[in-house]
């Protein structure tokens, strides 16, 4: 009995510990991706995370659910099928590899809490930190380019340099203002939900006021669009929840952002097709009309099972002068890539987990529970991903995919159990 217990302590003690190490792991792994140091943010490190959250899966001796098996299966078979007319491509290959691993790595976790805390603990040490070295580029340049610059790769220290000096934009500790953007309007989303969730002190407000400032410097203007909206939706629902309306929150919210999502999409859709003022609309979406516009034509030859995964920058490239890295709209290339049935079936699942969020946050409004802050960043990050996705390409970037596939990893996690709850109250 005594060597059981002693046992059950150590399997507890090596559980405690990864979900510390797994976090810090993912933490390094997705903010410095940038940098240009071997390893991290690689393939290698991420498996290490796969392998590292599957053993405390099953030290917590947890029982995996037909539902994650179904799903997890149902979109590995959809990517490999995409895959298999370009597996001979590399960057098909790689995107494929990456994806299974994310996905397989969100719903290990999602059977697991405590790394929650410990993941937005971590980043949010570290993305203050990204945003002093982004006023540090502001204010000191020749200091930043001395320091900071030299840690990156030197094709992309000519981009960084291009960036402060022609544009006046500032990517901080990233190589790109996308990632900056994104990184700093995630820290947005957890000074957000901490003031929502009642911590409202004086440091947290501070903070907010400096992280949107910060932002502003990146110069990235789709992330400005899409935070805000987020942000807008993120406090009309606490304000719903609080009040309790009529109308379920959950749906209201929903129907908030399928309207702004709309509204956005069918103003892509009908200037990428209008000639009225298509030059200077095309230069202020930097190129992306043309994108769209020669998008939807080769959409055409192959609408129901597309042109096969990872594929739009080989056709683009073929028609553009200058290399084109993807379309810049999610849900434009996953119709071109896997078609019109394929993308459909992930369109709708990713819908799912954002209304299963919704819901969540609505039933839990009232009833004092202290895990709403890990719900509402999960709901911010997702409307943030969803959003951008609309002019950026977040399904190809692995940063900001990990970021998106935790988020929901957190949502799953609190609705099994609230399911739980559920089942044994009406047992």
């Amino acid at each position: 009995m005594e060597s059981f217990k002693l046992i059950n302590n150590s399997i507890k003690k090596q559980n405690r510990l990864l979900t510390k190490i797994i976090p810090l792991f993912l933490v390094i792994s997705i903010f410095f991706s940038t940098i240009n140091i071997r390893f991290v943010g690689e393939i290698e490190s991420y498996l290490i995370i796969l392998i590292l959250s599957i053993i405390s899966l099953v030290l917590n001796k947890n029982k995996l659910m037909l539902m994650d098996i179904s799903i997890v299966f149902l979109v590995f078979l959809m990517f490999f099928i995409s895959a298999l007319r370009l597996i001979t491509y590399k960057q098909t290959y790689e995107f494929f590899i990456y994806f299974i691993t994310f996905i397989s790595i969100s719903f290990s976790l999602s059977y697991s809490k405590k790394w929650h805390y410990n993941f937005i603990k971590y980043s949010y040490i570290i993305l203050i930190i990204f945003v002093a070295i982004t006023y540090f580029s502001v204010f000191f340049p020749v200091s930043y380019e001395n320091f900071i610059i030299p840690l990156f790769s030197d094709y992309s220290q000519e981009i960084v340099r291009k960036l402060i000096y022609y544009n006046n934009e500032h990517s901080g500790l990233t190589s790109q203002i996308s990632f900056n953007s994104f990184f700093i309007s995630f820290g947005i989303g957890i000074i957000l939900s901490r003031i929502i969730t009642n911590k409202r002190n004086t440091l947290n407000y501070f903070l907010i006021i400096i992280f949107i400032i910060a932002l502003f410097y990146t110069g990235k203007r789709s992330i400005y669009i899409a935070s805000i909206v987020a942000s807008l939706i993120m406090i009309f629902i606490s304000i719903s929840n609080r009040k309790r309306k009529n109308l379920h929150p959950a749906a209201s919210s929903f129907m908030i952002f399928g309207a702004v999502f709309i509204v956005l999409f069918s103003i892509i859709l009908y200037f990428s097709f209008n000639n009225y003022d298509y030059d200077i609309l095309n230069e202020l979406s930097s190129n992306r009309l043309n994108l769209y516009a020669e998008a939807f034509n080769l959409i055409q030859d192959k609408i129901f099972f597309g042109h096969g995964l990872y594929s739009a920058p080989i056709y683009l490239d073929n028609v553009f002068t200058v290399e084109i890295s993807q379309i810049h709209n999610i849900y434009i290339q996953l119709l071109f890539e896997m078609g019109i049935f394929f993308s459909l079936i992930i369109i709708v699942l990713l819908f799912t987990f954002y209304y299963r969020t919704l819901k969540l946050l609505a039933s839990n409004a009232n009833n004092g529970v202290n895990y709403n802050i890990y719900l509402y960043i999960s709901f911010y990050c997702q409307s943030l991903w969803l959003l951008y996705g609309l002019f950026g390409n977040p399904l190809t970037t692995y940063p900001f995919l990990i970021i998106y596939l935790l988020s929901i990893s957190i949502t799953q996690y609190y609705y099994r159990i609230n399911r739980f709850m559920k089942i044994n109250i009406k047992m």
